[in-house]
């Protein structure tokens, strides 16, 4: 078939970079092949495939070399249950062996069998707490988004007003449980459909300056103002966009 002698998305760049960090995220919805084959390579540091060029071709193995990686899988499998764990503020090491009893006993299809977990280190990851660690989280994001803002829509642009009270905000909007941070990036889409929704009546965004403020009515909000070159100045309030 076409391509049969091109390598694997994964193996030919570890053969071109045999120091490298492999990731698998989520890996307890990857398929039992993968998770056997997974297992394989923390064993033997090894990976081949053998197959057959041809018809009446003698059948060729291409090896890999994975000594030099570093694997790190990331998985949702038991959250909820480890949840529950950091709220009655158990050990991590305990947690650790609970997890490993859980996955035992558990008939799930996600599970993952004794001998994987003897060949990896089991780091749970803690929700994130309200307060500061959840606001310097929001902030990070909230940088790259509003540089994102200012690039995607050619604002002349794009600041937050008294910024903490926007993170308070966001936070009051989005916080959960402490691990659902992609809610914080659905937000920020949420926001771009709503600029994009008002574009037509928006204009020109090169001439404009969009501001994330807290309305004390309204709550979060963008501010777009347009510059008046004959003034050298802003002027407010040109349109509000009131956010979900």
């Amino acid at each position: 078939y076409v391509g049969y002698e091109e390598g694997g998305q994964l193996t030919e760049k570890v053969r071109r970079r045999p120091y490298s960090v492999v990731l698998f995220d989520e890996i307890e919805k990857a398929h039992s092949i993968v998770k056997n084959s997974l297992l394989n390579l923390l064993n033997t540091g090894k990976f081949s495939n053998t197959y057959c060029p041809g018809k009446g071709t003698e059948n060729k193995t291409d090896r890999y070399e994975f000594k030099g990686c570093i694997f790190v899988c990331t998985s949702n499998f038991l959250s909820e249950f480890l949840l529950e764990c950091f709220s009655h503020g158990e050990p991590e090491e305990q947690i650790r062996q609970e997890f490993s009893r859980q996955c035992r006993v558990s008939d799930s299809p996600n599970n993952f069998a004794p001998e994987f977990l003897g060949r990896v280190t089991i780091i749970p990851f803690r929700p994130i707490p309200r307060g500061e660690p959840y606001r310097q989280l929001l902030k990070g994001k909230l940088k790259v988004f509003l540089s994102q803002l200012k690039k995607e829509f050619s604002v002349k642009e794009v600041n937050v007003e008294n910024e903490l009270a926007v993170l308070e905000a966001l936070e009051n909007k989005l916080y959960e449980d402490g691990t659902n941070i992609r809610r914080v990036a659905q937000y920020f889409d949420q926001i771009k459909q709503q600029i994009y929704a008002k574009k037509a009546s928006l204009g020109d965004l090169r001439t404009k300056k969009i501001t994330l403020i807290v309305h004390p009515q309204q709550g979060l909000c963008l501010n777009v103002a347009v510059f008046l070159s004959e003034l050298n100045c802003y002027v407010e309030d040109f349109c509000r966009i009131v956010l979900p």
